[in-house]
């Protein structure tokens, strides 16, 4: 096997006689010494286009402009700004119905509503989601609630991106729906309700007559299955819940 270490990652890869489509003789010292060529031409491409990548990204951090992507909820599309040739990107104006939903959601948050109370209204309410999931979960609320955009931040990955002089980078293309210091807090109230959450022991049920119930179509004893709303039930080992 031949072994190339590059970046710290070791990669490994074997040869054979055949050349895969390539063009290249694996089984001989010169068609190994060509894909090893080919291979650092390939790695120096990518991380050519890792780095430009980092360098817009940035850009766009420092000019406070979106990079792409979904608009995220509580926007809409706003006005197109031209920047150069052939270039340019779009601003992101606050939805008046969506901006007010998230600064309610906010607020019964604070006041000690749920992230899954808040999903049950928006869902009885039919509010729509800005991605391809139908139905509005706690997770996706909590995603809405302490994304740095309803704040007017930027973000680099998934955290709020820091300028040279240690202070948030605001946006420029779109405007805050809530204050900072709202934000800062909701974002600490909704990590301490699902701290809170994951601590609680899930409940135990009791299957006070598995082996003593049968299967009416097979006989075979039931088991315990779970049930909806955590009603206690048996199934049938063939799977069918009773």
């Amino acid at each position: 096997p031949e072994a190339a270490k590059r970046n710290g990652r070791l990669q490994v890869w074997y040869f054979g006689e055949e050349d895969y489509g390539l063009g290249i003789d694996f089984a001989t010292g010169r068609g190994i010494k060509e894909a090893r060529r080919s291979l650092n031409v390939a790695v120096e491409y990518v991380e050519t286009l890792q780095k430009n990548t980092k360098t817009s990204k940035k850009r766009h951090i420092r000019e406070g402009r979106p990079s792409g992507g979904v608009i995220p909820f509580g926007y809409r599309q706003g006005e197109y700004v031209p920047i150069g040739r052939d270039k340019g990107y779009w601003t992101r104006k606050i939805d008046p119905v969506e901006g007010n939903l998230i600064k309610q959601a906010v607020s019964d948050v604070l006041d000690g509503k749920t992230a899954y109370a808040i999903a049950c209204e928006w869902n009885a309410d039919g509010v729509a989601t800005h991605g391809k999931a139908k139905r509005w979960q706690a997770v996706s609320v909590r995603r809405v609630l302490t994304t740095p955009s309803v704040a007017g931040l930027m973000t680099h990955g998934r955290e709020v991106a820091i300028g040279d002089d240690g202070q948030f980078e605001k946006a420029k293309a779109w405007e805050a729906i809530i204050p900072v210091e709202q934000w800062q807090t909701v974002c600490g109230q909704l990590a301490k309700n699902a701290a809170s959450f994951t601590s609680v022991r899930p409940l135990k049920r009791s299957y006070l007559l598995r082996g003593v119930l049968v299967c009416g179509d097979c006989g075979r004893h039931l088991i315990g299955g779970g049930g909806a709303k955590m009603k206690t039930a048996y199934q049938c080992k063939s799977g069918s819940l009773l």
